[in-house]
């Protein structure tokens, strides 16, 4: 008997007020994706999401896309080492969809996830749109981590979901978390607001409800 797959995780920012400034480190430059790119961001894609990524998937799933408003693109010396494309989804109408954001393994360290992320962010506040969402997977805990840096909340659209979000929550704090009572069904807005409120860096939870 198969395991059924889980659902991805969804985050959103409810709001693309006060962004922060986008600030690369020196030697590292912000663009949108040329024509030229795609063999490096390929390779980047490739290894950030241990996947195939031919060029051809690039432009077919990214930089040529009709849902991907801008593929942003972060070069060092030519080379594309961190990417993350700005969308819209059928499954997020309205809202501003951050795609596939990529790190090569040798860039990490040095925020460009985070500012890839951002220039999205300041897209889709360009653009007009109120909010933005994504998709992740549970295991991308550095990635999770940027992305409630960057004002994203969880949400939950599955039985399933308040669970592992308590497991990141508390691989993310180095430190197992208990609830006296545990939500029966899909949790509400309060419950993941008080599991987001245990993170350890100051954050307010910025829950509808909470």
């Amino acid at each position: 008997m198969s395991t059924p797959s889980l659902t991805g995780l969804t985050m959103r920012r409810p709001d693309l007020d006060n962004l922060p400034e986008i600030v690369l480190p020196e030697g590292y430059e912000l663009r949108p994706f040329q024509p030229g790119d795609g063999p490096s961001a390929s390779a980047t894609l490739s290894l950030a999401f241990e996947d195939e990524w031919t060029e051809e998937r690039v432009l077919r799933d990214l930089a040529e896309n009709a849902c991907v408003r801008t593929m942003f693109v972060v070069v060092t010396d030519g080379q594309v080492v961190s990417t993350a494309s700005a969308a819209e989804m059928e499954s997020h109408p309205g809202s501003g969809y951050v795609h596939f954001v990529g790190t090569h393994p040798e860039h990490t360290g040095k925020r460009l996830g985070y500012m890839a992320t951002l220039a999205t962010l300041h897209e889709f506040r360009r653009l007009g749109y109120p909010d933005a969402v994504l998709n992740t997977d549970d295991h991308r805990l550095p990635a999770i981590r940027t992305y409630m840096n960057l004002g994203f909340n969880m949400e939950a659209t599955d039985p399933t979901h308040f669970m592992r979000w308590l497991t990141i929550v508390q691989a993310l704090e180095g430190r197992e978390l208990t609830f006296t009572a545990l939500p029966d069904g899909p949790p509400d807005p309060e419950a993941l607001s008080t599991l987001f409120g245990m993170l350890g860096d100051g954050r307010p939870p910025g829950f509808p409800g909470s």
